[in-house]
């Protein structure tokens, strides 16, 4: 069910089973904007990159991926679209851009702080008659209001690594509701490629990044299937070389700005996790992907 929270620049969403990880989650992204941007640039696009001849900021990569996906997912003339884990706004703004004749995009996320910043910047860039910000869990889709339009494109960046599979199971059955026929789903992000297997580098015994269910993209595409989606690409996607250099050019962000043992706490996981991923990735035990999928 939805509803209005004072006077929140967004609508909150509630769903009808709670998910006990959310806290964990919301405390990842609990330090303001600004701290955010040192590590991950001033655009705030937070989820990997590819560098094509000449790209080297992480802005530029992280759009040349983006650009990437939506080619894949062959994209057109979207009449509403869908940011699962919209974050600070940045891909939201984006698209509204990239899909100028789009009336509806809305985007969720499930961090109150976030959605503040993404609403200043969508009303600084004259989007808010279009675009419409939700506080909702992933697994809460099916509530989302208005569901006699449904989505032709929905996004999910870098968010799904965060959910435990309960939250997962109810975001795909909910999409499979509210997407229509022959919309497009893309999912992008870090996957384990045998979970079972998988042995970390460091001692692995702390939560970091709220990203503690580890996935496969094949428990993720047989969910989708499942569900009644059509799988049709899935590869790896950034490659390895341009993965482990995103990682990297965060952490020497982090490096420029704060001495160890200084970062903060949520920064200084990510700092710590993206060293075991960058150690993952080259002995292929985890890759980045791209998963396009579309309701059938």
């Amino acid at each position: 069910m939805a509803g209005q929270q004072g006077t929140e620049p967004f609508q909150v969403v509630h769903g009808s089973v709670q998910d006990p990880y959310r806290s964990r989650v919301e405390r990842v992204y609990e330090d303001r904007p600004e701290v955010w941007k040192k590590a991950i640039g001033d655009s705030l696009l937070f989820h990997l990159g590819i560098y094509p001849d000449g790209a080297s900021s992480l802005e530029e990569a992280g759009i040349c991926f983006l650009e990437h996906t939506l080619e894949l997912a062959d994209v057109e003339a979207p009449v509403r679209v869908l940011d699962v884990g919209c974050g600070w706004g940045s891909v939201l703004q984006y698209l509204a851009e990239r899909f100028a004749d789009c009336p509806r995009l809305d985007g969720i996320n499930i961090s109150a702080e976030q959605l503040a910043y993404a609403a200043a910047g969508i009303r600084r860039s004259g989007l808010d008659g279009r675009v419409r910000l939700f506080l909702c869990n992933a697994q809460d889709v099916r509530f989302l209001p208005g569901p006699e339009t449904p989505y032709d494109l929905v996004m999910a960046r870098g968010s799904v690594a965060h959910f435990p599979p309960a939250v997962l199971r109810g975001m795909a059955e909910g999409l499979a509701q509210r997407v229509r026929r022959g919309g497009k789903l893309i999912v992008a992000d870090v996957f384990y490629n045998d979970v079972a297997s998988y042995v970390s580098s460091i001692e692995d015994t702390v939560d970091r990044c709220a990203c503690g269910y580890r996935k496969s993209p094949d428990q993720v595409t047989g969910l989708l299937e499942e569900c009644g989606f059509l799988v049709d690409d899935v590869r790896v996607l950034p490659d390895a070389k341009d993965t482990v250099r995103w990682f990297r050019q965060v952490q020497a962000n982090m490096d420029a700005h704060w001495a160890a043992g200084e970062r903060p706490r949520a920064l200084d996981e990510y700092y710590i996790t993206f060293s075991n991923m960058i150690a993952a990735v080259e002995r292929g035990a985890v890759s980045a992907y791209s998963i396009i999928a579309r309701r059938g």
